[in-house]
């Protein structure tokens, strides 16, 4: 039986000019305590420019995340089976946990994907198993994230920043799968300052594989612990 949903508020948020992530228009309003993910698991569309924030995580006594996986979606393919699905731009989440339950072995279980231009996500958790994060396509900026997964669980063809966020691996895997499909690209993912932290024991995560030829990754600045091999990047 799928989890219920749970509740989220929606808020109007200040765009600055100079802020390269800024919406170039004011964000739509929304009444306090609007409810986003629909009943049923049925899809609920939004305006764009929409800012999440103020949520807390599940348990807390100060409010529940977004979070939920309908077992439905299981089995549905990557691009398909995302807890949240951001494709409006200007996309705002603050202080949200996106989680796709799946259990280990599911196969792919996206927790949030976003195929859209400047969105930004402060304080945010995203926390699944394989292909937790995927940064489909657009521009994305995360400060203050923690992001847990195991295979290829940062993925996707944008251009992206990473500042001050937790990387936690939970098993054998790859951190990142970059795909950049031509030299010519732009795209990217930048980890700066960020910390790299694993469950003990001997090395058994990679930072990246080359899931296509020209996949471009950057970390600088970066504490990683003993869960990352030697290696480092393998194919």
């Amino acid at each position: 039986m799928p989890l219920p949903f749970s509740r989220c508020r929606l808020s109007p948020s200040q765009s600055d000019d100079s802020d390269p992530f800024a919406a170039p228009y004011p964000l739509q309003r929304s009444s306090p305590g609007t409810t986003l993910p629909p009943k049923s698991n049925t899809t609920r569309r939004l305006k764009p420019n929409f800012s999440l924030s103020r949520v807390g995580y599940l348990f807390n006594s100060d409010g529940v995340s977004l979070l939920i996986q309908a077992s439905r979606l299981i089995g549905t393919g990557t691009f398909g089976c995302g807890t949240v699905i951001v494709e409006g731009e200007d996309f705002i989440a603050e202080n949200v946990t996106f989680e796709n339950s799946s259990p280990q072995g599911s196969g792919q279980a996206v927790a949030l994907r976003a195929t859209a231009d400047r969105c930004a996500f402060y304080n945010c958790r995203f926390i699944g198993w394989q292909d937790t994060l995927y940064l489909h396509h657009g521009k994305q900026y995360l400060k203050d994230c923690y992001i847990r997964g195991s295979l290829d669980f940062i993925f996707g063809n944008s251009t992206a920043l990473f500042e001050h966020c937790h990387i936690h691996c939970k098993s054998e895997g790859f951190i990142t799968a970059q795909s950049r499909k031509s030299c010519q690209e732009s795209t990217g993912y930048v980890f700066l300052r960020c910390v790299i932290t694993g469950n003990g024991g001997s090395p058994y995560m990679h930072l990246g594989c080359p899931w296509v030829p020209f996949g471009r990754v950057v970390f600088a600045y970066t504490y990683v612990d003993q869960c990352i091999r030697n290696v480092g990047w393998h194919n």
